[in-house]
């Protein structure tokens, strides 16, 4: 057995496993998860792992809830692994995306993959009946648990462990069908261009490269999607603002409004107050006013001090609707919607 293990490092350490680390390396607390929710291949931290090899194949990886994405190279990689018996293997993963990053600290198996290359996987705990652990070349190789997860801990490999410990290869170097656009338990977003062809946005944005243009236009509103300068031979100085709907803070939730009549008058002379009550969020804003038709002072107050709601719902009241009110919401993008006529207790508003 001895001789036959030896045989296969001198064939798989030679040809591509030279690395120089340094030799008083601590254990780290790096983890290798077995993540059903992983996507379709692996992904490794570059800081556990050892790349003898690269595809020349890149991956767009999205995070859980982020907004962040990342190009991620395919690489094949080899990793140290201890057991929960204490012995140390070596694992070698392929096809996987390489987090280039020294702050992370935890790499993703994913158990389909590793079936697919023969890999018995089980990751039941053994308190619940499983094996909790992997079966690869008739070796059983139990992992951790600890209560949320399954895993190994990993290090980054030396020469000397390259040259000492078994390797067990958990994935196959054949390469298939790459998700180009690989996510991780997050749907992407859809993105609006506003009936606009992307080749139409790339000659407004300088001719630059779709993929560009794309996460320009997800990271923007596109309220104003022409200015004045583009018509406009000489440049002209501007006193105020060309768009007063980004200078306030927007908030990303529906708005309703109503004007309501308390009982008493305040010694200020208050006959009547406006309110604005957010349908998701339940928060409400409530301004004082002497008259119906000063609640214009009080959308402008709510949208200086809290913000600028995308859509504002109110009944077809003519102070909510025209004048002063209606030239707020134009200014500013407000998309405004109005309950059926004769039907006033259909505005959401009445409802809270």
């Amino acid at each position: 057995m001895k001789n036959k293990q030896d045989k296969n490092k001198c064939e798989l350490h030679q040809p591509r496993f030279m690395i120089t680390v340094n030799d008083d390396q601590k254990i780290s607390s790096d983890k290798l998860i077995l993540d059903t929710g992983g996507g379709l291949q692996g992904t490794i931290a570059s800081r556990s792992w050892f790349v003898f090899e690269k595809s020349g194949v890149q991956t767009r990886l999205e995070g859980y809830q982020s907004k962040r994405e990342r190009l991620c190279p395919v690489v094949n990689a080899i990793t140290k692994v201890l057991l929960e018996d204490n012995r140390e293997v070596l694992f070698i993963m392929n096809n996987a995306s390489l987090v280039e990053d020294d702050r992370e600290s935890e790499s993703l198996a994913v158990p389909f993959d590793m079936m697919r290359h023969g890999v018995s996987v089980d990751v039941t705990p053994c308190m619940y009946g499983g094996k909790q652990g992997i079966t690869v070349d008739s070796q059983f190789l139990r992992c951790n648990y600890d209560q949320e997860k399954v895993f190994y801990f990993i290090q980054k490999p030396t020469q000397q462990d390259l040259d000492t410990f078994q390797e067990y290869e958990i994935t196959s170097p054949n390469i298939y069908n790459i998700n180009m656009n690989k996510e991780i338990r997050r749907n992407k977003k859809e993105v609006i261009f506003n009936g606009i062809s992307i080749e139409e946005w790339k000659k407004r944005l300088a001719l630059a490269p779709e993929e560009i243009v794309r996460k320009t236009l997800e990271a923007t509103t596109q309220f104003y999607t022409s200015v004045e300068v583009e018509n406009r031979k000489d440049p002209r100085r501007h006193m105020q603002s060309r768009f007063p709907g980004l200078r306030n803070n927007r908030i990303q939730e529906q708005f309703a409004t109503d004007t309501f009549y308390p009982s008493e008058i305040t010694d200020q002379g208050h006959t009547c107050s406006q309110i604005f009550v957010g349908k998701d969020s339940d928060r409400w804003e409530v301004y004082p006013l002497k008259h119906e038709h000063n609640n214009i002072s009080a959308l402008e107050d709510f949208t200086r001090e809290v913000g600028v709601p995308n859509v504002l719902c109110s009944d077809n009241a003519k102070s909510e609707s025209l004048g002063g009110w209606k030239k707020h919401c134009r200014k500013h993008c407000i998309d405004s919607r109005f309950s059926d006529p004769h039907h006033p207790w259909k505005n959401p508003v009445k409802k809270e």
